[in-house]
């Protein structure tokens, strides 16, 4: 008996009370209309008759009364219109919203996701515009809580998603601005506009150099041409690169001044020489019984060039005076050019103790048939002096050959840097084979000049 009494109690299913359940609104769970959060997702609900708002910060559903978000801890202030509708509430507005609130007890709802804490919620009554909005409440359970967060997210979230912090209503808190912000908004500007002075400085005098520089590229081409030393104006211009690349500006202009200043000065003086030797010309070609008058005006006019600093003019009418008087004073200008070269391969020779005795005596009757305008004469003079030390110069400048093979030699025992003296030696041996000898004379004078510094 007591046996089937046990196996019908144990087939007799035992009776519950029936659950009421929903929808978890973030995760889709099915939740208990009384709990208090999700078992799924851990998200916690609050009662539908409780006004909330999203966080523009975060989204979190916040208690209408709070000060602060529970989820990020932004904090909240209200709006002006907010402020004075709170401090000084209508009369009648207090007497409609009383009645609802009595009759509005009913039993507890589904929870809205996260709740305040108790200690964030303000007692306070309900501000005058919930009491416009009851139809909005008529929903119950989940159902109705989902519909009005929907509601709420088509309003708030793109607003907040885009520009938190500043998507305040009449009805929603404002978010404080974070001081940070503001901190680094300020500070930008001042870091840009400080160097713009220097920069448009600097800048400024790039240009100017890069200018002088291109101005005197022309002017060295020239005087090159014309046989002026530019040696020390070309040093300035490379101290002048130099310092442009190490960005020192202002020095770079003053070595480009500086150089400037120093080639005109030496073309301004060749003009002069050059002046002086056409009107000498000039003379001369009078007296052989010539037609000066366009070249006296070319004269005129390279004088006025070399006062207003045009050189390249001032060169341009040194060659039509020298074509205008060509044709008349051409053999003396060949018979003048060849002495002076031979004057200057003198000197040379000098330097290596050469015999000079016989050149120098060509020199002086040379000049004398010069001055009588017997330039065949002239010519013949030179010509036999230039023989004669061309055929002495060979023999001259293998013996300072040897010498400086053994000078080398004892260069490199006292432990000294001998590479520029050889491509000097170099230099003259193939100079030699070219047949220029008095440019071989000159450096080898040049080498025997180092020698004497090193040892």
């Amino acid at each position: 008996m007591a046996e089937e009494e046990a196996h019908s109690a144990a087939e007799t299913p035992v009776e519950t009370e029936p659950h009421e359940y929903f929808a978890c609104p973030e995760c889709g769970a099915k939740v208990e209309v009384h709990a208090k959060s999700c078992s799924g997702c851990g998200v916690m609900f609050a009662e539908e008759g409780t006004e909330m708002f999203q966080c523009p910060a975060c989204n979190t559903l916040v208690n209408i009364d709070s000060k602060t978000c529970p989820g990020c801890g932004a904090m909240f202030v209200e709006s002006e219109e907010e402020a004075a509708a709170s401090q000084e509430p209508p009369a009648r507005a207090q007497e409609e919203i009383e009645a609802p609130i009595s009759e509005v007890k009913t039993p507890p709802k589904p929870m809205k996701a996260l709740a305040p804490e108790p200690s964030d919620v303000q007692e306070a009554e309900p501000e005058p515009v919930a009491a416009e909005e009851p139809e909005e409440k008529k929903g119950r359970g989940a159902f109705g809580w989902f519909k009005k967060r929907k509601k709420e997210s088509e309003v708030t979230e793109p607003i907040g998603e885009r520009i938190p912090g500043l998507a305040s209503t009449s009805e929603e808190p404002e978010r404080i601005p974070e001081p940070q912000l503001e901190t680094r908004v300020q500070a930008q500007p001042r870091v840009r506009a400080m160097p713009e002075p220097v920069r448009t400085d600097a800048k400024d005098k790039g240009k100017d150099l890069a200018r002088m520089v291109a101005e005197m590229k022309p002017i060295l081409t020239l005087a090159n041409e014309k046989d002026i030393d530019i040696s020390e104006s070309k040093r300035l211009i490379d101290e002048a690169a130099e310092a442009g690349r190490d960005r020192q500006l202002e020095k770079a202009l003053e070595f480009v001044n500086r150089s400037r200043a120093i080639l005109m000065r030496k073309i301004d003086d060749h003009l002069a020489s050059v002046i002086t030797q056409l009107r000498e010309e000039t003379g001369v070609a009078k007296d052989l019984g010539g037609d000066v008058s366009r070249a006296l005006t070319y004269i005129g006019e390279i004088e006025r060039a070399r006062v207003a600093g045009d050189a390249e003019a001032a060169f341009v009418y040194v060659d039509k005076v020298s074509n205008e008087l060509l044709p008349i004073t051409g053999r003396y200008k060949e018979a003048k050019n060849r002495t002076a070269t031979l004057k200057s391969l003198v000197a040379d020779c000098e330097t290596l103790i050469l015999d000079t005795k016989e050149a120098r005596t060509a020199i002086i009757e040379a000049s004398k048939a010069f001055e009588e305008n017997d330039f065949d004469r002239v010519e013949m003079m030179v010509k036999q002096a230039t023989d004669r030390l061309y055929r002495a110069i060979p023999d001259r400048i293998n013996e300072e050959m040897h010498a400086a093979k053994s000078q080398l030699i004892e260069a490199k025992m006292k432990n000294v840097n001998t590479t520029p003296m050889i491509t000097i030696l170099k230099s003259v041996r193939t100079l030699m084979k070219a047949g220029d000898y008095q440019q071989a004379l000159r450096e080898m004078t040049q080498f025997k000049e180092q020698m004497r510094k090193v040892m």
